[in-house]
């Protein structure tokens, strides 16, 4: 593999990345198709499926799947307090996959509310 075509390859990794949404065929389309107009046909470009494992692993590595359950979650210590330390996550129901944050001043202020 010629070092052009190698680069054109590595160049996929900062773009999933970039754009964790967008599926690894399509980054890979556009970067083959930008490599063509730029550089030409000249070069061999290897087929998406003798190079989609390893960008599929790389996507694995810098974007993990997202928990489907709470209860595989461990929410960090941090993220259910407030600057003050005082609690913010109030409720964390992991059959029902439902989460709540708030204050104590919050849900006293939504108590008192009478909208």
């Amino acid at each position: 593999m010629s070092l052009d075509v190698y680069e054109c390859i590595r160049s996929i990794k900062p773009r999933i990345e970039e754009e964790p949404t967008a599926t690894v065929a399509l980054l890979y389309d556009q970067q083959v198709k930008k490599f063509r107009r730029e550089n030409g046909a000249a070069d061999s470009i290897p087929v998406f499926d003798r190079v989609k494992s390893s960008l599929y692993k790389y996507r694995s590595f810098k974007h993990p799947p997202v928990s489907k359950a709470l209860s595989s979650s461990d929410i960090p210590y941090g993220l259910t307090r407030t600057l003050l330390d005082q609690k913010f996550l109030f409720l964390n129901n992991h059959l029902g996959s439902l989460l709540g944050f708030a204050s104590s001043l919050g849900i006293k202020l939504l108590c008192d509310n009478v909208h």
